[in-house]
């Protein structure tokens, strides 16, 4: 296309041959970090079952942490809800071939709100031990901070606002991980004589990395050319 045409057609109204190439790169790359994250949201929400820190005498599931008091289910229920929400969201999309439809992405909206606000009422209520609440206190700053810039940014459609939600996803779940990756870390470099993680919680951290770093190589990565 011409430089005339290129003016007439943004004149008209009309996107631009290379404006559309770039919204189909970055819807491109956006599906896949969304789809590659799957397996890993899967590996996190099955970890709720799964022995994740110790507690006392022994290792704990964090379905038995939720279930000691309603503080600690507000506080441990939610990254797992949410990697189970995203899995079944993304792979519904994927089987049908479309999108993320505008039911799906306003589900993900409440349920991201829901989760900050329990964040929010935990801080404020001061039920939490001080290292947990200084990972919340980080968790739901870095998400403000995120809800802040997107402010200043188009937020798109489809999968590109899909994979908005997988990183605000991602940022809510920093205490969570930061909890566990303490006990990771202790088992790792100080090598206590009792484990102070189990596979839950390895498995958690683990996974959490590789769909930070998957969404992330998403905006550095161009995708493949259109054929």
């Amino acid at each position: 296309m011409t430089a005339d045409g290129l003016g007439s057609a943004y004149r008209n109204g009309e996107p631009s041959a290379s404006s559309a190439n770039l919204t189909y790169e970055r819807e491109m790359r956006a599906r896949t970090a969304a789809r590659g994250s799957v397996p890993f949201q899967i590996v996190m929400a099955a970890a709720f079952f799964l022995p994740s820190v110790r507690s006392c005498s022994r290792i704990e599931t964090p379905l038995e942490y939720a279930s000691g008091s309603w503080p600690m289910a507000i506080g441990v229920v939610p990254p797992y809800v949410l990697a189970a929400f995203f899995a079944f969201g993304t792979a519904f999309a994927w089987m049908r071939r479309q999108a993320p439809n505008r039911t799906l992405l306003a589900s993900s909206r409440i349920a991201l709100a829901v989760t900050l606000g329990s964040m929010l009422a935990l801080i404020a209520a001061g039920s939490l031990h001080a290292s947990v609440l200084g990972g919340c206190l980080l968790g739901a700053g870095l998400t403000l901070l995120f809800v802040i810039w997107l402010g200043t940014k188009p937020l798109g459609d489809g999968w590109i606002a899909w994979r908005t939600r997988l990183l605000s996803f991602s940022l809510l779940s920093t205490p969570h991980v930061l909890m566990m990756g303490i006990a990771v870390f202790a088992d790792v470099h100080e090598r206590t004589t009792q484990s102070q993680s189990g596979i839950g919680a390895r498995a958690f951290v683990i996974s959490w990395l590789a769909q930070v770093g998957l969404i992330f190589r998403s905006f550095l990565v161009p995708a493949a050319p259109r054929r």
